[in-house]
């Protein structure tokens, strides 16, 4: 770095605060912050400490005194002006060689309107990988009222093109106090960055501020008469950190000791500080431990922590030098449970893989088969014409991993998605619009499959929540034609086309995928999905992601509980996206808390089928699932937010509940019942033997709505056999307390999936008060388990298609009581209706000809009733030409 103290002195030096503390080779005063930078260079401020001698080294400095280099031009040499919209030529920027931060020359930028841009991005400019890299100019600004000026930075790869989501803004000035230093840190954490570029921004506040979109008309100001002047930018580079999960899945198991691998290289210092910090799901910090590390040259040193229990964590290291952070890295990891897995048991299950650009493909195939995922649909983007060496090399990586999931026994299948789609799903081209065109879709298909056209034969056609904007569909006439470039390839590729959830149509192609938008209610879906049980076509269901702006918990319910239900209607595949997150740099996947359940629910119903559902109550499910070697379970849930009433159970002998991350524990089992609170996320029942809990759920009584004055229609008793044997055993009534039933017991055997059927004849007591009676059912089997299922089925005494019911109140001491009648039936109905309270006359008031579907009102009164507070009044009606009768109790207020 020059020094600017011998520079030229004789023109006129502007120096503020910011200089005095400008960063120097001798006396560096940086500390690293961590900036998380929107998308679009989103605004970002930094915290930076005054230190004295930190391991940094000094890269790079531009402080434009360049004549005494030769360059005698207006602007500095290497730094390009930006052109477009909203960049005009009439503002630019120069030399001023008569304003500098230390000392003249400085880089001033003269904004006429619009905003101005210079940028520098020269190849020698390289950088080293896994180091953070921190830029600190200075600059002063006049008559900006709107505007603001600041420093952009990115790290660019070998082909000079910017590296997606490595960009980072510096805070954003307008002072006219003197000079300020602007800062930028860009995180190392991209291995194929090769340089960085360094953009010097003067821009209007419509550029980084959002306008009302609510306005008609907005109004959008600008400074016309502005002047920014730039210095002393100098390029740092920090110490070279690496950090890493020991295990490249970034999976643990419960029982051992997580192990992180941290490599650190400076030129200026032998040890660091360190410190580790591992929080939960939820964002709890569950540990933290401070060591004192050296800079290891490229070892790694390896940092041990307990074990931790089963769920997804983020592992965050700090590297500290004189007590002030100088780099962080943080990594995703997830401690999990040894789960049984079938053995020879295929999978149902499958996982979405977006554009595969590299990475570890050992580790991402171990991850799946860890999930116990069957099929992985890999995501290859298509451009119109030929295939480019980006989309060569994707291929390439793709087929890499396709052939080490085979491996793993684990079968792939492709997805053709357009180049635009996979940038941006929301609006980026269908498939389906690009093989309209046949000329270019035969020029894209053949460049993908002569790189893995023999190794991938299942081909879909499109993603199929992208595919669903598309309102025309995928028709027999254009799947063909699609098809025919793949049998160039291909003796007999199978075709996956996409359908549409709202416009479901049988297509001529081997399998239909549908997809689950995340915006479905999970309570809806079976209804949405009935046409899986109606089509002979084979299907592939798709989960997509829950809605960010739904709660952690309420994004595992939804997922869960997709999971779960659309497992149960069977279709050929089921995927969801994968759960997995993009390490640092795009070095490989890291484990999401949405792996950790989905783990859990795979392993549990991998290779069963759904074979009933219980609801115990209207907010309470629970589906039945059995294999091929007779093992049930059980995915229980309530719909609301918080705990469900108690449900009793009939599970087997020895049932255990497992949670989705893992964790199991043992049922409590009284009188062969299980007594459990469903909660809103869902929950494993393992160990169901599913014959008992079926029969429980096709346990039925009706109708249970009764009338005193006739014994029709009569109450019928069902049950099936569930097992694939004769079952064997009584069935036992007990009537309500003063009724009876008939009959009060029966023998039964049943062969396997017969059900038995018996009616009851209830009878009622005369003036039976009309309300819920319960009546008490036993059905003790025999074998082939000898078990004893207990209910207690509701009956309730009535009228029929007539709506009776009461009102009371006090007019000084009358009590007045009011009876309302409705008319459900068909035909017009006459009724006396009556109140009988202690000790006291009986009153009573007719409802003639109430015509069908109408009301009709009246008020009886007892004179002098304040005595009879608390007591109870009898009413009722009574049919003035026909049988029917209803009886109520009444409370009379006090």
């Amino acid at each position: 770095m020059s020094d600017r103290g011998r520079r030229r002195t004789g023109g006129r030096s502007v120096a503020g605060s910011g200089c005095g503390a400008r960063l120097s080779r001798s006396a560096a005063t940086v500390t690293t912050v961590l900036l998380s930078v929107a998308a679009g260079g989103a605004q970002t401020t930094s915290n930076v400490s005054d230190l004295a001698d930190e391991p940094v080294d000094l890269v790079r400095t531009f402080d434009f005194n360049e004549r005494p280099l030769g360059n005698f031009n207006d602007t500095p040499m290497n730094w390009e002006k930006l052109h477009g919209v909203g960049l005009p030529a009439y503002s630019r920027g120069r030399f001023d060689d008569q304003v500098g931060c230390l000392a003249p020359p400085s880089f001033r930028m003269d904004l006429r309107g619009g905003s101005v841009c210079y940028a520098y991005q020269r190849p020698e400019f390289t950088i080293e990988a896994d180091s953070d890299y921190l830029i600190v100019g200075q600059v002063m600004a006049s008559g900006l009222q709107h505007a603001r000026a600041f420093i952009s930075a990115a790290f660019v790869d070998r082909f000079g093109q910017r590296i997606d989501g490595s960009s980072a803004v510096s805070e954003l000035a307008a002072t006219e106090t003197g000079w300020q230093p602007l800062r930028v840190v860009l995180r190392g954490n991209h291995p194929e960055a090769r340089s960085i570029r360094i953009e010097l921004w003067v821009a209007q506040s419509f550029v980084w501020r959002d306008t009302a979109t609510e306005l008609i008309d907005p109004i959008v100001r600008q400074d016309v008469q502005g002047q920014v002047w730039f210095d002393d930018i100098e390029v740092f580079r920090l110490p070279r950190l690496r950090f890493r999960f020991a295990a490249p899945t970034g999976l643990v198991r419960a029982s051992e000791p997580a192990v992180f691998l941290l490599e650190v290289q400076s030129n200026r210092a032998k040890r660091f500080d360190s410190e580790l910090t591992i929080s939960d799901a939820a964002g709890a910090q569950v540990r933290r431990q401070e060591e004192s590390i050296p800079s290891t040259g490229g070892e790694p040193h390896a940092i041990r922590t307990p074990p931790l229990p089963p769920g997804a964590y983020t592992a965050t290291i700090r590297l500290l030098a004189n007590g002030q952070q100088i780099a962080e890295r943080s990594i995703a990891f997830a401690s999990i449970i040894d789960l049984e897995r079938q053995p020879l048991v295929t999978s149902q299950f499958g996982v979405d893989v977006p554009v595969w650009t590299g990475g570890d493909v050992a580790a991402a195939a171990e991850l799946v088969a860890e999930l116990d995922a069957s099929l992985v649909r890999l995501a290859i983007a298509v451009d119109d014409g030929a295939v480019s060496a980006e989309q060569t090399r994707q291929i390439a990586a793709t087929s890499e991993l396709a052939r080490r999931l085979a491996r793993e026994r684990i079968e792939s299948a492709g997805v053709l998605v357009t180049r635009t789609a996979a940038d941006d799903a929301r609006v980026g081209q269908t498939t389906r619009a690009a093989a309209a065109n046949e000329a270019t879709w035969r020029m894209a298909i053949n460049g993908v499959m002569m790189h893995v056209g023999g190794l991938l034969t299942t081909w879909q056609l499109g993603d199929e929540l992208i595919e669903s904007r598309d309102v025309d569909g995928w028709d027999d006439a254009l799947v063909a034609a699609a098809r025919t470039p793949l049998l160039r390839f291909l003796t007999s590729p199978r075709i996956v086309v996409p359908g549409a959830l709202t416009r479901y149509a049988p297509s001529r192609a081997d399998i239909v995928a549908v997809g689950i938008p995340a915006i479905l209610s999970a309570r809806h879906l079976a209804s949405h999905l009935e046409f899986l049980a109606e089509s002979d076509q084979a299907h592939w269901l798709s989960i997509e992601a829950p809605d960010d702006l739904l709660r952690r918990d309420q994004r595992l319910a939804d997922l869960a509980r997709k999971t779960a239900i659309a497992a149960a209607l069977d279709p050929q595949r089921l995927f969801v996206r994968a759960p997995f997150t993009a390490g640092e740099g795009g070095a490989g996947w890291q484990p999401s808390e949405e792996y950790v359940i989905l783990r859990t629910l795979f392993h549990a119903l991998a290779g069963k089928r759904a074979v009933g559902v219980l609801t115990p109550d209207a907010d309470t499910v629970a589906i039945l699932y059995s294999g091929q070697d007779g093992k049930g379970c059980a995915v229980l849930w309530s719909w609301l937010e918080g705990n469900s009433r108690p449900s009793d159970l009939y599970l087997g002998s020895a049932p255990r509940l497992r949670d989705l991350w893992g964790v199991s524990r043992e049922l409590l089992v009284n009188e062969g019942r299980v007594r459990l609170v469903a909660p809103p996320v869902p929950v494993i029942i393992e160990n169901v033997q599913a014959p008992l809990a079926l029969a429980q759920a096709s346990f039925t009584v009706s109708p249970t709505e009764l009338e005193a004055h006739r014994d029709e229609p009569r109450p019928v008793v069902r049950f099936r056999n569930h097992f694939d044997q004769d079952m064997v055993g009584v069935v036992s009534l007990e009537a309500p307390s003063g009724w009876q039933v008939v009959p009060q017991t029966r023998n039964f055997t049943l062969a396997a999936g017969e059900t038995l059927t018996q009616e009851l004849q209830v009878g009622v007591p005369p003036r039976q008060v009309s309300g819920r009676r319960d009546m008490r059912v036993t059905i003790q089997i025999e074998s082939p388990a000898k078990s004893t299922l207990r209910f207690e089925v509701p009956l309730t005494l009535g009228l029929q298609d007539i709506t009776f019911d009461v009102g009371t109140y006090w007019v000084d001491d009358a009590l007045v009581i009011e009876q309302r009648l409705r008319n459900g039936s068909s035909a017009p109905v006459s009724f006396w209706g009556f109140a009988q309270a202690p000790g006291r006359a009986r009153v009573e008031r007719a409802f003639l000809e109430v015509a069908p579907g109408d009301h009709a009102s009246q008020t009886l009164q007892i004179p002098r009733a304040r005595g009879l507070a608390g007591r109870r009044v009898h009413v009722g009606i009574r049919e003035i030409s026909g049988p029917r009768s209803l009886d109520q109790l009444i409370d009379i207020p006090q």
